[in-house]
């Protein structure tokens, strides 16, 4: 019996210390600013088809997506040439955002009531400062709909920092759950940040990026309601009122240039943001773009020269000045030297997958092959997504004689996007050239599409 009792207090032990190592271990190993998402059971009665830990895992997904544009911004552009402002870099103070997850099965098993994820949980809470706690209420305007709550506590005090409800959809926030988590993720970064002025403009950055990588009037409305957040926050914030009249320039394009009051107020806003910073190369670009588009050209086209002299570092401006002089020589102007030089220029400045395959659209029009392929290898390897890009560099390929890698580059094209097998859609939508588009034709038809 004795023994029987001595080899119980040595398991016991033996727990015991493996307790006490698992807890060390993970109190050690997690930043005191660490700020844990916890998920609270659903109310009885709502079944919104997913489950708490879902929801709290797509709200760290949110904050995660969103906080990419924590690094320093690198130029980008689009299709349009226009570039959004510059991005303030975010604070190297930020929080770690996490949700407790158990990494192995092992850390569900349970002995005597307590589990290594037990044990891990009890640590990580002990050491963090600060807690999401995240649930949700059944919504009386819908029965599958609900409100999402959150409240940021204070581990010190107990006190809570704030409450956030996320009203959406009627009053109802329903699947799919990113939809549910988007904003809700937007205010958290946004209080936690020393300047919170700054972090929505940081946001709305974020969903031009993404606007420019997979395009959704979402993304652009998004961006849109960031910066008026934005400028709500700080009336002279000109980054925002810069990039705001960027998201609205891109909806009257994509609109077809129909809504007048969309490019009146993008004008207001880029003129707005020049005046608050006249250094602010990118609101002179959205001036000039605006008055080009509106049929303005060769008062556009003085207005460039000027910024290319007040500006003549600036990327935005030379890659722009560039795009412009193309669609001149896509109107009948013969010479196409000063778009590609402009271009060079901006490629030089800051290399970008937009400059890339610009110029490599540039020289196959002066009949420099073997210059087309280089650029648009290089707009490839920076984004090797793009089907503008795909498109041209298959076009370079094949009248260099390179067939099948040619064939296989167009293929992936019309396969991200069907409609590049007709080649009136890549002069209205891409805007390549008659050239371009005739020398197309028989690549489209090897690649088993027809035009």
């Amino acid at each position: 019996m004795k023994k029987r009792l001595l080899q119980v207090s040595w398991v016991t032990l033996a727990l015991c210390a493996a307790g006490v190592l698992t807890f060390g271990y993970y109190y050690w190993k997690t930043p005191a600013s660490t700020v844990l998402i916890i998920p609270s059971p659903f109310p009885p009665g709502l079944s919104p088809g997913f489950t708490p830990d879902q929801l709290g895992s797509s709200l760290l997904s949110s904050i995660e997506g969103i906080r990419v544009i924590a690094q320093p911004a690198v130029p980008s552009a689009q299709s349009i040439g226009l570039q959004v402002g510059p991005l303030p870099i975010a604070s190297a103070k930020e929080p770690a955002y996490t949700i407790l997850r158990n990494p192995l099965p092992i850390f569900d098993q349970k002995f005597r009531g307590i589990g290594i994820g037990m044990v891990r949980e009890w640590a990580v809470q002990a050491k963090v400062k600060q807690f999401i706690l995240i649930d949700a209420t059944a919504a009386a305007s819908s029965g599958n709909g609900f409100l999402l709550h959150a409240m940021l506590q204070d581990r010190s005090s107990f006190r809570i920092e704030r409450d956030w409800w996320v009203p959406l959809a009627g009053d109802s926030c329903l699947v799919p759950i990113k939809t549910c988590t988007r904003e809700l993720a937007e205010d958290i970064l946004a209080y936690q940040q020393p300047d919170r002025c700054r972090a929505y403009d940081a946001i709305g950055y974020f969903y031009l990026l993404k606007y420019q990588t997979e395009g959704g009037s979402r993304n652009l409305d998004a961006a849109e309601d960031a910066y008026r957040r934005a400028t709500s926050c700080d009336n002279n914030d000109a980054t925002a009122y810069c990039n705001w009249g960027n998201a609205l320039i891109r909806k009257w394009v994509v609109g077809g240039r129909v809504d007048s009051k969309l490019a009146d107020q993008a004008l207001e806003y880029a003129q707005r943001a020049l005046d608050l910073n006249p250094k602010l190369a990118e609101a002179a670009v959205n001036l000039a773009y605006l008055q080009y588009m509106r049929g303005q050209h060769q008062g556009a086209l003085d207005y460039f020269r000027k910024i290319n002299r007040d500006f003549p570092t600036s990327p935005a401006v030379s890659l722009n000045f560039g795009f412009v002089l193309y669609r001149e020589y896509l109107g009948g102007k013969p010479d196409l030297q000063d778009a590609i030089d402009k271009t060079q220029r901006a490629w030089e400045l800051a290399p970008n997958y937009i400059a890339a395959n610009n110029l490599g659209f540039f020289y196959f029009e002066t009949g420099d092959w073997t210059n087309a392929v280089r650029y648009w290898k290089e707009a490839y390897r920076l984004n090797s997504d793009d089907t503008d890009v795909l498109g041209g560099l298959a076009l370079g390929l094949y009248k260099s004689g390179q067939r099948d890698e040619a064939i296989a580059s167009y293929r992936k094209a019309i396969d991200r996007e069907p409609a590049m097998k007709d080649p009136q859609y890549l002069q209205s939508s891409h805007l390549w050239s008659k050239k371009a588009a005739e020398d197309v034709v028989p690549l489209i038809q090897a690649a088993g599409a027809s035009p």
